[in-house]
């Protein structure tokens, strides 16, 4: 009876390793004999009269020792273990010799890919199918000769080798998302358990396994044994489906550092017109790196303005000695018609009134330069000259209504000015555009608090959180605390905007007046950057510099120190505009309110900047903090901490 249950077992098994047999792709022109191989295998290895046979030759071994009748005996065991040894190898070597293959095209554009001499074309957005024998790769893009080529390993264990079917996907330019889902199939779809999704980027190789579905999507229904089973599918994530930053935020928690960085990096490289994908490449890369790989596209025509802007402020950083003027102003002499080159200059001439001269002349030309309009209203608004900010800010989006950048500072002016409605009803109509894009959402909601009657705005938030209930109910609950302690925040209730936020927050700490604390979450939270290679930016600057204000106004001296000294550090690190600040807040640092007044810097961090001034410089407190305050028009921390100054 032992013997008949282990039979039947072995059996089942046999039979579901046979059904996932079936589903393998065999190599072309071999199936046949690689199925016999591994099946005459698996016959030998699960065969109970083999365990027999081998228990009646140790049976006769022990008995007849000497026995020359008994060589055959002896011989069997080395000759069947050599001919399964051999048969294993043949099936290691056989589907090793193959693989298939879903070579990925990430990008926007059809490319030829060569692997090792060999071409394919790629589609844009999609992928060709393709046989490699297991080993290693160099791939080069045809059409991108610039781009180092990338080396792919395809590989599956070997002793592993005859009984997996991975699904390996190359990706030769490293930007292309790939996804996998797993959802689950039953009768009653409400007692079904949650399925499963996540996304890999920024690598050559992915390797999947147990993969139903490759590249194609799951069907409504299947036929199934039992009440419930579950499938799996591959395929390409449409990024399109969220907004940009919500993309970059899902990226950002889900990606290793390295793959984020690479991903960065290669869609910059293959998308260098999208404004996002090179300021994303610019936040990631050290200032060094962006400017070396921007160099090769800066004499390109058409003049990519994007690319030309963060490569300016990262060799700022990177390049202090550098003369960006002159090399701004001999590309102009050589085409002195052009408004991008003309607003390019204008970006860096320090000079605050030739900066606008500048750009007012960018915003005349033929065909007006719409970053020229964007940047004439960002430097009015950095000056708390809110009224002419407002026809600029307006320009710039209908010369560029698809710009990220051009929408956030638009926003910010149409608060400063008392058009907060304009404000809304351009997010409102980006979020149209976008879809299901919760940044946006949240951003809206930051636009409804900057509103004169907060009253109006808890339902509102009601109706937002409702709106996201019915796709992530999970977010929606996270959404809406965050939103009320918002809320709060806006209506000077800081006891219940701290006690609101969730974790270990830094503002919370700081409405607490805890700034030890808070100074404590800032290192950390600077450490984490750092480890993602994004150190030293200047948001950190500016939260140092509060908190220097801060421990200053309550007396902690050393406290005060520490932190004046780290934001000193990192604006030294900076652009031109911070190094200038940096000095002026070092130890031999002098008071230049003219000068500094006029410094075109975002008004988030200037607000600060002025007050850590108007703490710096006592004398010239007055000037500081009449800007400061001026430019504090958004109720969000440390709104009310900067008005009681």
């Amino acid at each position: 009876m032992g013997r008949t249950d282990q039979r039947e077992f072995r059996h089942n098994k046999s039979n579901v390793a046979e059904r996932q047999a079936d589903k393998r792709k065999f190599p072309s022109g071999n199936e046949s004999l690689y199925s016999g191989c591994v099946n005459h295998l698996r016959s030998l290895i699960g065969d109970m009269a083999l365990s027999d046979w081998r228990t009646n030759v140790a049976r006769r071994r022990r008995t007849g020792a000497g026995d020359p009748n008994n060589w055959a005996g002896y011989l069997a065991i080395p000759v069947v273990l050599v001919f399964v040894l051999v048969v294993y190898g043949f099936a290691i070597w056989q589907s090793g010799g193959k693989r298939d293959v879903f070579v990925v095209n990430g990008t926007t554009s059809p490319y030829t890919v060569v692997i090792d001499g060999t071409e394919l074309m790629v589609p844009a957005r999609s992928y060709s199918k393709h046989t490699l024998a297991e080993g290693d790769y160099e791939l080069t893009i045809k059409e991108y000769p610039e781009v180092p080529p990338v080396q792919a390993a395809v590989r599956t264990g070997m002793f592993s080798r005859p009984f997996v079917s991975p699904t390996i996907v190359v990706n030769p330019d490293q930007s292309a998302i790939i996804e996998f889902e797993k959802i689950w199939y039953g009768e009653n779809v409400n007692t079904l358990p949650e399925g499963e999704w996540e996304i890999s980027a920024g690598k050559a190789v992915h390797v999947f396994t147990g993969v139903d579905f490759e590249f194609q999507d799951f069907p409504n229904q299947i036929t199934m044994e039992g009440s419930k089973t579950s499938r799996k599918r591959v395929g390409l994530f449409d990024g399109e489906d969220v907004g940009q930053q919500q993309l970059l935020v899902i990226l950002n928690q889900i990606l290793k550092p390295s793959e984020m960085k690479t991903f960065a990096r290669n869609w910059a490289t293959f998308s260098r017109d999208d404004e996002f994908a090179v300021m994303l490449w610019g936040s990631m890369a050290s200032g060094e790196e962006f400017v070396v790989w921007a160099e090769p596209y800066l004499k390109q025509e058409p003049i990519n303005v994007d690319l030309h802007r963060t490569y300016q402020s990262l060799c700022e950083s990177a390049r202090p000695d550098h003369d960006l003027v002159g090399e701004y102003r001999t590309l102009l002499n050589a085409n002195p018609d052009s408004p991008e080159l003309t607003y390019l200059l204008g970006r860096v001439v320090e000079d605050f009134d030739e900066s606008v001269r500048l750009f007012e002349k960018a915003v005349n030309a033929q065909p007006p330069s719409a970053h020229a309009a964007n940047a004439l209203a960002f430097a009015y608004l950095s000056v708390g000259e809110f009224d002419k900010a407002v026809a600029p800010a307006n320009q710039a989006i209908q010369l560029q209504p698809d710009s990220l950048t051009f929408d956030m500072n638009y926003y910010d002016v149409m608060l400063a000015s008392g058009h907060v409605g304009n404000a809304l009803n351009r997010i409102r109509v980006r979020r149209e555009e976008q879809g299901a894009d919760y940044i946006l959402l949240d951003q809206e909601v930051d636009l409804l608090l900057a509103s004169e009657n907060l009253q109006q705005v808890l339902p509102t938030i009601e109706r937002m959180v409702q709106e996201v209930q019915v796709e992530a109910p999970n977010l929606a609950t996270s959404l809406k605390t965050s939103w009320l302690a918002k809320l709060s925040y806006a209506q000077g209730n800081l006891d219940e905007y701290a006690n609101n936020l969730e974790g270990e927050s830094f503002d919370a700490a700081f409405v607490k007046k805890n700034y030890t604390e808070a100074a404590r979450i800032l290192r950390r939270s600077e450490k984490v950057d750092e480890m993602r290679g994004q150190s030293g930016n200047t948001r950190m600057a500016s939260t140092h510099l509060l908190l220097y204000i801060a421990m200053t106004k309550a007396g902690d001296t050393d406290g005060a120190k520490e932190q004046l000294d780290m934001g000193i550090e990192l604006l030294g690190s900076g652009s031109r505009e911070e190094r200038l600040l940096a000095s002026a807040f070092g130890p031999s640092g002098k008071s230049d309110p003219t000068n500094i007044l006029k410094l075109a810097l975002r008004v988030d961090d200037k607000r600060i900047y002025l007050a850590a001034l108007a703490t710096r410089f006592p004398q010239d407190k007055d000037q500081y903090l009449l800007l400061a305050k001026k430019l504090n028009f958004k109720k969000s921390v440390p709104y009310h901490f900067l008005n009681e100054l």
